[in-house]
């Protein structure tokens, strides 16, 4: 049976046991960039024959890089790639080399972050989410908007005069009510994903964290003359959870051209596509939330996989994220009215 790349069964004994190839009726030379054909000769030595064309052209790939001549033979056990007798040793060294590089690797329990959301947590993802909806309607309804965001905005010269409570105030007010409904749709899906795979309270208590360090990052970065508002810091710190959970799991089970930088990539794009536009649109905050979010996952990541907390700790960590949200409008309300 053709032998694959994949399985990973050949050993150095196996490499040698082909000391010699005929070119009969069956020789037939693959056309490739990575091929480099030999000149004619009676005998050269035969690589274990392999079951894809690809993988003999990975093969000559690897050959070629350690200058070493090697051309494609198709037979009736498969693709055989020939190199000359002189250097036979060293290819089968090369390619050993090679596959243990890249052997792929099993998947340790504790990486596995898996999905075990519960309707619960999607309700109660969504119904955090639709809190800042309702917030943004009560303030229109009393007419308190203005003050609340005089008390409670991210001005960056107060929160760096002491008045802390500001980075988390300031993630439940909005601009107008099309701010509003965008920061709750756009959040209450990505904090619903978070909430599946670690569940609701964690999820909620990280994502709050998240923003709130984007917003004193944003603080410290401007210093003065820097007043913003709006959940979207927490927002896009959710997508950076999300993206640092994934990169711990990935650097731990993928191969070296699959890892960590694909789920922060894609934490790029979506910042790029979501985050990016409109008017009055702080790109500083956005970019510190996610980068706030992202090292948190990954800090976070190995204690909660391979399954997320109890409920215990999630009720501990949600109902703490509230009360300091709370406690955080009180301070705000006692010390600036």
């Amino acid at each position: 049976m053709a032998a694959t790349l994949t399985e990973q069964t050949y050993t150095l004994q196996a490499l040698r046991t082909k000391p010699s190839c005929k070119q009969g009726s069956g020789y037939t030379q693959r056309v490739s960039i990575s091929e480099t054909p030999l000149p004619h000769q009676p005998t050269c030595a035969a690589l274990p024959s392999l079951e894809r064309p690809e993988y003999a052209d990975a093969w000559v790939l690897v050959l070629t890089s350690q200058n070493i001549k090697s051309h494609i033979v198709r037979d009736e056990t498969g693709f055989v790639v020939h190199v000359p007798p002189a250097d036979e040793t060293r290819a089968i060294e090369a390619i050993r080399v090679w596959m243990e590089e890249n052997r792929p690797r099993r998947i340790p329990i504790e990486a596995e972050l898996t999905n075990t959301q519960r309707p619960i947590d999607f309700v109660l993802a969504y119904g955090f989410a639709l809190a800042l909806l309702a917030v943004h309607y009560g303030l229109v309804q009393t007419g308190e908007g203005a003050f609340a965001r005089r008390i409670g905005s991210a001005n960056a010269y107060a929160i760096l005069d002491g008045e802390l409570w500001r980075v988390l105030t300031a993630l439940t007010l909005h601009k107008d009510v099309a701010h509003a409904i965008g920061n709750t749709l756009i959040g209450g899906l990505f904090l619903a994903s978070l909430s599946g795979r670690i569940g609701a309270g964690v999820a909620i208590a990280l994502a709050l964290g998240s923003g709130a360090l984007g917003n004193l990052a944003d603080a410290i970065y401007y210093q003065t003359g820097h007043n913003s508002i709006g959940a979207s810091t927490a927002v896009f710190g959710v997508v950076g959870l999300l993206c640092g959970l994934e990169a711990w799991r990935r650097e731990r089970v993928s191969l070296p051209w699959r890892g960590a930088w694909v789920p922060l990539g894609a934490g790029v794009a979506l910042l790029a596509m979501l985050g990016s536009g409109g008017k009055d649109v702080d790109y500083g905050a956005h970019i510190l939330g996610m980068l706030a979010g992202m090292g948190l996952g990954y800090a976070v990541a190995p204690r909660l996989s391979p399954h997320p907390p109890g409920r215990g700790i999630q009720i501990l960590s949600g109902f703490s994220a509230l009360a300091l949200l709370g406690a955080s409008w009180l301070c705000a309300w006692t010390f600036v009215h």
